[in-house]
C-alpha cells in the first residue's frame, strides 16, 4: 500500500514541480512566433511539419502536451486510492494548470491590440499585461498564476471575442477601401434639380450592401 501510494505521490510532487518551473517562465515566450522557414518538431519524422510565415506557439502546446501526460498518468493510478482525499487533491492540482495553461492562450490571441491587453490587465489587475505589445511581454508567468487568471476563463474570451470581431470589421473595411480607391463610380443627373448629380442607384445599393 506505500508503495501505491507512494506513486501518487510522486505524480504530485511532479505536477508541483512543473507549476514552479512554469511560474518562472517569461510571458513573451508564449506568445505566437512567424515560421521563417518551413521545418519538422524536433520529435522525429511523421512530427507535424510548421510552413514558412505560419504563426506558431511552442512553449503553449508543450504546456498543453504536459497536462495530457499527467491527465493520463492521473487515470492510471491504482483504484483503491481514487477516494483518497490525495487523490482528489491531484486532480485539483491537474484541474488548476489545465485552466491557466487555457487562460495563457487567451492571453496570447493574436486579435489583441494595445487597448484589449490594457482592458484585460486591468481586469484581471496584471499591470504588465498592458505593455505585451510594447515590450513582447516581459514578465514572469508566476504573475498570472498569483491572479489566478485559470479562474477569469470567461473574462478572457469575452475580451477575446471582442477582439475577434473588431479584427473583422477592420478587414473588411480595408478590403473595401481598396477595391474603392480604384473602382470607377457610377452617376446620374438628379431628374428635377439642375446641375445636381447622384451615385446611380443601384451602385448605391451595392456599397450599402458591403457597409452593412
Amino acid at each position: 500500500d506505500l508503495k501505491v501510494l507512494g506513486t501518487l505521490y510522486d505524480l504530485y510532487m511532479h505536477v508541483r514541480a512543473q507549476k514552479d518551473e512554469w511560474r518562472e517562465v517569461n510571458f513573451g515566450e508564449l506568445l505566437p512566433r512567424k515560421v521563417e522557414e518551413e521545418k519538422e518538431d524536433e520529435k522525429g519524422p511523421g512530427a507535424a511539419t510548421h510552413k514558412k510565415d505560419e504563426y506558431v506557439t511552442v512553449k503553449l502546446d508543450e504546456m498543453d502536451n504536459k497536462i495530457v501526460e499527467f491527465s493520463s498518468q492521473k487515470f492510471k493510478v491504482n483504484k483503491k486510492l481514487i477516494d483518497t482525499p490525495e487523490y482528489t487533491n491531484l486532480s485539483q492540482e491537474i484541474e488548476e494548470l489545465k485552466n491557466l495553461v487555457e487562460a495563457f492562450r487567451g492571453l496570447t490571441d493574436m486579435n489583441f491590440e494595445d487597448y484589449h491587453y490594457k482592458d484585460l490587465g486591468e481586469q484581471l489587475k496584471v499591470p504588465p499585461l498592458e505593455n505585451v505589445r510594447a515590450d513582447g511581454g516581459n514578465f514572469k508567468l508566476k504573475l498570472l498564476f498569483d491572479a489566478k487568471v485559470g479562474d477569469e476563463l470567461e473574462r478572457i474570451d469575452d475580451v477575446k471575442s471582442l477582439a475577434k470581431t473588431q479584427k473583422k470589421v477592420r478587414d473588411t473595411l480595408g478590403e473595401i477601401d481598396n477595391e474603392w480607391k480604384s473602382r470607377v463610380f457610377k452617376f446620374e443627373e438628379h431628374k428635377t434639380i439642375k446641375d445636381i448629380v447622384l451615385l446611380d442607384a443601384l451602385e448605391t445599393q451595392q456599397i450599402k450592401d458591403q457597409l452593412e
